[in-house]
């Protein structure tokens, strides 16, 4: 099923609205446009293939965000919001939330929206609302470090672009770096879309394929939108729709806290994105929280020495 701007999903596996053609079951109406949707039988993955857009009037570029539930979220969004702000005074930024967030200096418009839905598919589900014709999407826990132009100007010869991911390592349950570009895996903390029919088809799609995941086995960093992201260009959805794929350098945008750990100091100087929880918070208070966790392992390997 695919959903209306004005009928969003509730509940695992969501309410599609009713089909707009006779006889058409796979026809739905989004808005002014015409979505049919059939499945690809050779890979099981969900097409979307939409008419021409109807008229709209769209803003030229800008930023938004989507976040709900915990207040932490919200507060790292309202400081990478000021972040964007203090190095491009003039881009509007957007938020989509369930509440907890008012339009400021920092913040131009704030939509709200439905917090019934799961909270890992509500980005893939208000992607295509945004206002922009130009689109940079940032997680929250993100912090802007310079101009951003030039990375919007990458639009002017794709539809959409995005950085790999580092490679990391987990086989002892804590992350270990062995590279900064992940030879396969996309990241989809930091990327940019045009409004193009070839990356709304693209779009629509992942949105569909997120969807259908069974919300009881989905959570952070286990068959959420990245999973998905991947999944569909593996698959060659961006040629299948035509979609101008770009990669820009993760070493400038969209740097992860290990990867910037093993940067150099000139390196850490061209940094324009970084991605990790925690930007936020004052220094005093990370220098506490080393000290804190220091103390604590120093106090836990005491316990561990056997008494002479």
């Amino acid at each position: 099923m695919l959903f209306s701007h004005d009928q969003r999903p509730l509940g695992q596996n969501g309410l599609g609205r009713s089909p707009v053609l006779q006889g058409q079951s796979n026809a739905y109406q989004i808005d002014n446009k015409l979505i049919i949707f059939s499945l690809i039988h050779d890979t099981e993955l969900p097409i979307v293939l939409l008419q021409q857009n109807a008229v709209h009037h769209f803003m030229e570029k800008g930023v938004i965000f989507i976040v709900t539930g915990s207040k932490k979220y919200k507060e790292e969004c309202k400081f990478s919001a000021k972040s964007i702000k203090h190095h491009n005074p003039n881009l509007p930024v957007k938020v989509f939330t369930d509440g907890g967030i008012q339009t400021n200096r920092f913040i131009d418009e704030v939509e709200k929206i439905d917090d019934r839905v799961h909270p890992l598919k509500l980005k893939t589900l208000h992607l295509l609302d945004s206002p922009f014709e130009k689109t940079l999407f940032l997680d929250s826990d993100t912090k802007v470090e310079g101009d951003l132009g030039a990375l919007f100007e990458q639009l002017d010869e794709k539809d959409f672009v995005i950085g790999k991911g580092p490679l990391l390592e987990w086989s002892t349950g804590k992350a270990r770096f062995l590279d900064f570009v992940h030879p396969l895996h996309f990241n989809t903390g930091v990327f940019l879309y045009n409004n193009s029919k070839a990356s709304q088809e693209y779009l629509h799609t992942w949105n569909e394929l997120t969807q259908q995941q069974k919300d009881e086995d989905m959570y952070p960093g286990h068959l959420c939108d990245q999973h998905y992201f991947n999944v569909l260009l593996e698959k060659g959805y961006d040629k299948r729709f035509g979609m101008r794929l770009g990669i820009f350098d993760n070493l400038v945008y969209n740097v992860r806290y290990l990867a910037y750990q093993n940067l150099s100091a000139a390196q850490k100087k061209k940094v324009l994105i970084k991605h990790w929880h925690h930007l936020n918070e004052p220094l005093y208070f990370k220098v506490l929280k080393r000290m804190k966790n220091r103390f604590y392992k120093i106090a836990k390997n005491k316990k561990r020495v056997p008494a002479s």
